[in-house]
């Protein structure tokens, strides 16, 4: 959960990471975005971490399987919708 100066409202994780919710101050929701997979561009579970970046913009963790264990990745929303608006990549390490 998060607050914005810029933003009337506040993000939550559903317990269980099942939905990422967007209220107003009074608790309604405006948005809402499942975890369930539709693409490989939708995550499995949303992990318990989202905040502002700026009034417009949500960070927001993902748990997704993967063959060595559970993945964590990090999603750009929009803090209107909470589309997707791309994910934060690490740096491939290379070798020597």
């Amino acid at each position: 959960m998060d607050v914005h100066p810029g933003r009337p409202g506040f993000p939550t994780v559903q317990h269980y990471g099942t939905d990422l919710r967007l209220h107003a101050l009074d608790g309604t929701v405006r948005a809402e975005r499942s975890a369930e997979p539709a693409d490989s561009e939708v995550p499995h579970a949303w992990a318990c971490f989202c905040g502002f970046v700026d009034a417009d913009t949500v960070i927001a963790s993902t748990v997704e399987p993967g063959a060595d264990g559970p993945r964590i990745r990090h999603r750009i929303l929009g803090a209107a919708t909470l589309e997707i608006r791309g994910r934060v990549g690490s740096p491939t390490p290379r070798a020597p």
